[in-house]
This record gives structure tokens, sequence and C-alpha cells, in this order.
């Protein structure tokens, strides 16, 4: 997303198209401001997630939405602000972009910056995907496995700044016009023409209904919550348990796994995640038992960063023979060095 307003602007630059520039540079910088409010939030409640379980395998995760409720409402947040979904930031910098080559299409020869409407769209979807399945898998249903440790409650040391980041994330997507304010300095500087060209007014006002309509949802979500709590507190509670599928005693098993979830989507893209499928072949009338596994590669670390460790690994193993730490040893190497250095010096 923020290639595309850098290409955005890019074009209005050479199209001497003032407000396309203007609005695709202000949607990749305002994006990155966003990235580093909903980012760090998600990484750290990663950590706490990581903390609480002991693994980072999120096939065997599941229910901690009733342990860790505080962080599961934090990453929430920054999961709805990096699909870019009103009300939050994340939306905020992508209505830009829309904005830009949208109101710009009839007054640019460009007609091709059309194009770029699917392209969002599709990145927008993929993004719903994986925080769907990152978020359910973890947060909902049930424990699938017996974790390290038990889950608990990350402490405040954690919590508290997952807190504010979610609350910048929330501002800026309730009040957009300060993310304009932000980084209108760094447009002045990036390109001083189209800023002097451009004027923001009748974008600006366009922002601020869409704080209002952003603050209207927010109250609705708020009172739809308030009142379903309050219904509940009065109704009578009664506990039983849901259909299965025909299955009398589901078991945490027949649970859908992150894998399994994201199955479909993956085999979309197999030519760039390469997923790692066993199919096993069944034969005889009473096949022995046999295991059927879908597991997705992390392409850039398993491929990349990963092999580039080894060699490191590799190059370096050597430094492992001198460090054993015999300290007659250390002695000899200081005395050898300074040896070198001495008939250097002379």
């Amino acid at each position: 997303i923020i290639t595309t307003g850098l290409g955005v602007a890019m074009m209005g630059v050479s199209s001497h198209n003032a407000p396309l520039a203007y609005l695709g540079m202000a949607g990749a910088l305002l994006h990155i401001l966003n990235h580093s409010f909903f980012k760090p939030l998600l990484f750290l409640g990663s950590g706490a997630i990581i903390h609480a379980t002991g693994t980072r395998e999120m096939n065997l995760m599941g229910g901690l939405g009733k342990f860790m409720p505080r962080t599961a409402l934090l990453f929430l947040v920054g999961s709805i602000a990096i699909c870019g979904i009103p009300p939050l930031n994340g939306f905020v910098s992508e209505f830009l972009l829309y904005l830009g080559f949208f109101s710009q299409l009839q007054a640019t020869s460009i007609t091709y910056i059309v194009l770029l409407a699917p392209l969002l769209a599709l990145v927008g979807g993929l993004a719903v995907i994986a925080f769907t399945k990152l978020y359910s898998s973890v947060f909902l249903g049930v424990q699938r496995k017996p974790v390290a440790t038990h889950p608990h409650e990350a402490g405040a040391t954690m919590l508290l700044p997952m807190t504010v980041l979610a609350l910048l994330c929330l501002v800026i997507g309730l009040a957009p016009q300060l993310g304009q304010i932000l980084v209108s300095p760094a447009l002045a500087v990036i390109m001083p023409a189209a800023a002097v060209a451009f004027d923001p007014t009748d974008y600006i006002s366009i922002l601020d209904r869409l704080s209002l309509l952003g603050i209207l949802l927010l109250m609705v979500a708020l009172a739809v919550a308030l009142f379903w709590r309050w219904r509940l507190r009065r109704a009578e509670v009664t506990s039983s348990t849901t259909w299965g599928c025909g299955y009398q005693r589901g078991t945490t098993r027949m649970e859908y796994t992150a894998t399994s979830f994201s199955e479909l989507a993956v085999s979309v893209f197999n030519g760039i995640i390469r997923q790692q499928i066993e199919r096993p072949s069944l034969t005889g009338i009473f096949p022995a038992a046999a295991r059927c596994s879908d597991l997705p590669t992390e392409t850039v670390l398993d491929r990349i960063v990963v092999p580039l460790f080894n060699l490191a690994g590799l190059s370096f193993t050597f430094l492992r023979r001198l460090q054993h730490g015999q300290m007659h040893v250390y002695m000899l190497y200081i005395f050898i060095t300074l040896f070198i250095l001495m008939l250097w010096a002379h």
C-alpha cells in the first residue's frame, strides 16, 4: 500500500497533477505513520502470547481470549487497524489513496490508474483473511492441545505500551486531521511544488466528515455492546451443547486449526508460499493408519534468512575453537598479538 501511494505520487508529478501527487504522497506517509502504531502493537501482542503459552505454533493455541481478555482486546484493535477497517487508522491512509486516484480519474490522462482500486482491494482482502485466521485460531474456540505453560494474562508492563499504541490507532482513526497535520511538513519538504499548488481545504472537509462517521460508528458499536450486556444480565442464562454436525461429543481435534482455515487461500498462492503437502496413498481393504498434513512455509524466512544465517554460522565456527575459557591460552593470544604488533611497528 505504501509503495502504491508512492507510485500514485510519482504519476501525479510526471503528469503535473498536483492533487494526485499530494494525495498519493500523503496516503503513503500517513500509512507509514500508521504502521508505526499498529505493527508494534501486533508484535508486542505476539510477544505476550508467546510469553503466556510458551509456543509460537498457532495450531497448538485456541481459547486464549478467556485467559487473556485484555491482550485479546488490544490485539483485536491492532488486527482491525492493519486490515484497514474503520474507525481505526489503517482505513484513513487507504481512504486517501482511493480518494486520490478516483477524484483525479477524469482530470488526468492516466486512465489505467483505476486498476489500483482492485489491487488495494486484493491487499485488504488478503489482510482480512490472514488476521481472521490469526485472531480466531489464537483467541477463540477452546484450547486445542496442552501447551508448555498455563496461559495467563500479560503483566502491566506489557499491557501499558500496547494500550498506548491502541489508543494512538483509535485517535488517528477518529481524528484523521491530526494525521494530515503530522505529514504536512514532510510533504512540504518532499514535493514543495505540489504542496504550494494544491489547496487541501476540500479534502480536509472530507476528512472532517470521515471523522464524524468514525465517531458515530464507534458510538453505535458501544451502544450495541452495552445493550447486549444489559440483556444478558436480565435474561435467564442456560447452557447446552451446540449442534456438532452429528457428533455427540466434539473434541478439540475437530476444531479448525490455523493451517486448515487458510488452506484454500494458501493453495491459490502456492507458487510463492510453496506449501508442503503430505498425501498418503491408501491401499487395501483395511489400510493402515496414515497421516495427512498441509504445512505452509515462511518463504522469506526459510529460503532466504535461514540459509544466510546458516552460512554465517559456518563461516564463524572457527571462533568457537578460539573461545574455550582457558585463561593461559588467552594470555598466549595476547602475547602473540603484542609480538606481531611490535614487529609491524618495527
